[in-house]
């Protein structure tokens, strides 16, 4: 910048006429300085406003072994040894590395949900169930003595809740008499194009449900029971048994 200054001055006053008028007042020092970048004459002011941005920025030093945290919020970086931090800081810890973010809170349970409640009142109807009988087959399910007091004691989901019962069902009150939804074609079609859709074949389902005649449940819980079931919640009262295990019944 200091040549192109010279060169400048240099041409003002021995050869003005090379700067085509630019530059010829000596006075005038609007345009002393010649930017090569954007090949124009600029003031002095401009050119080092113009330094200034083009000068890289300086990433601030890392303080080493942890931070000051003030009180008002603001960090600070730790002072050097042996000098007393400045007053209105207070030391804080190092934040560890890789750190495992905070667990999400758990989902409330389904029994403070609504829609959850009106759908089991729902299936519990449909299936000529009291609330009593549910939370007997849930209790029986989980091992306890008495039938449970709430359904919020249940520790798992409707869905499981459901299936638990129809578990039951199928051992106890299996459907019989009327005419039963696997005996539509189109119904049983619509069955087994759906669970071979999710990879079960008639041998993998017959293993899960033994006879799909004496199912309680409608087509859409039949496959919800066959996809999604627990293994140990299709097997708790031993039919089908576990492999190497005899039925309980």
């Amino acid at each position: 910048m200091l040549a192109n200054r010279c060169i400048t001055q240099g041409a003002n006053m021995f050869a003005s006429d090379a700067l085509l008028g630019l530059a010829a007042n000596p006075e005038d020092e609007s345009l002393a300085v010649w930017d090569p970048e954007d090949e124009e004459f600029v003031s002095d002011e401009e050119a080092a406003r113009r330094e200034r941005d083009m000068a890289p920025v300086a990433s601030p030093p890392r303080p080493v072994g942890g931070v000051l945290k003030r009180t008002d919020g603001r960090p600070e970086p730790l002072p050097p040894e042996g000098e007393p931090p400045d007053e209105g800081l207070e030391s804080a810890p190092d934040e560890p590395e890789g750190e495992a973010p905070a667990a999400p809170a758990p989902a409330p349970r389904w029994t403070r949900i609504a829609a959850e409640r009106k759908a089991f009142a729902n299936f519990l109807t449909e299936h000529g169930l009291t609330e009593d009988e549910a939370k007997a087959i849930a209790a029986e399910r989980l091992g306890l003595e008495g039938p449970l007091a709430l359904f919020s004691d249940w520790p798992y989901t409707r869905e499981r809740l459901q299936h638990v019962i129809l578990t039951w069902l199928l051992h106890n009150r299996p459907a019989e008499g009327a005419e039963h939804w696997i005996d539509n074609p189109r119904a049983r079609g619509r069955f087994w194009a759906t669970v071979g859709e999710a990879g079960y074949d008639e041998q993998a389902v017959h293993e899960i449900i033994p006879s799909l005649h004496a199912w309680p449940g409608t087509l859409d819980e039949a496959v919800d029971y066959v996809v999604n079931a627990e293994r140990e919640d299709r097997t708790w009262l031993g039919w089908p048994a576990p492999e190497g295990q005899e039925p309980l019944l």
